[in-house]
């Protein structure tokens, strides 16, 4: 996961000096369109009728913003 935005970098660089920006742009855009098939047939399923007790309750973004993982993983992910 973190090795594959340097590779991609990487390589759609090599391929924009080669075939120019448009070209790969729309090829990424074409290739990603390849996981819809796969998605359609493995996607979670949405259970058959909700009931109050399998609700979630609903979080606020203050609550969220006090939670001391959620500014972990914000500053992992920004280094």
């Amino acid at each position: 996961m973190n090795a594959g935005p340097a590779v991609g970098t990487l390589g759609a660089g090599l391929l924009i000096v080669a075939y120019g920006w448009r070209y790969v742009f729309l090829g990424i855009g074409l290739v990603s369109l390849l996981w819809i098939p796969a998605w359609w047939k493995w996607m979670p399923k949405p259970p058959a009728a909700p009931s109050e007790a399998a609700t979630a309750p609903v979080t606020g973004v203050l609550e969220i913003l006090l939670q001391r993982p959620f500014w972990g993983s914000t500053l992992g992910h920004f280094c």
